[in-house]
């Protein structure tokens, strides 16, 4: 279990890195591949990566298909860690207009509540 927590904490970094970070900006830019624009879309072959590396088996039924469970398991749990951290941690430009945007709304909820 401990093993599957750090796969997941691993895999939410590395995704969140590639895709977010301004420090592979040149990288993202250069290569202009998809799937380093989506975090969510990247941790799933990072996920599969790492888990067949590791070789963590959350289930005993065939080997590849123990994999693929295994995997999208850690993609859920690495896309919640994701979400936190990117509520958290402002990483580009989207995140601050999320954080305006749900100021507002929070405002917008607060204006009517009163009345």
């Amino acid at each position: 279990m401990l093993n599957f927590l750090i796969l997941s904490m691993a895999v939410s970094v590395i995704s969140l890195t590639l895709t977010r970070s301004r420090a592979f900006q040149p990288v993202r830019l250069k290569i202009r591949w998809g799937l380093l624009e989506c975090p969510y879309c990247l941790s799933h072959w990072v996920a599969i990566a790492l888990v067949v590396i590791y070789k963590l088996r959350l289930v005993s039924l065939w080997l590849p298909i123990d994999y693929l469970v295994s995997a999208f398991a850690v993609v859920c749990v690495a896309s919640i860690l994701s979400g936190v951290i990117l509520y958290l941690i402002p990483m580009n430009s989207d995140t601050d207009k999320y954080r305006e945007l749900l100021s507002e709304a929070k405002q917008l909820i607060e204006e009517r509540s009163k009345r």
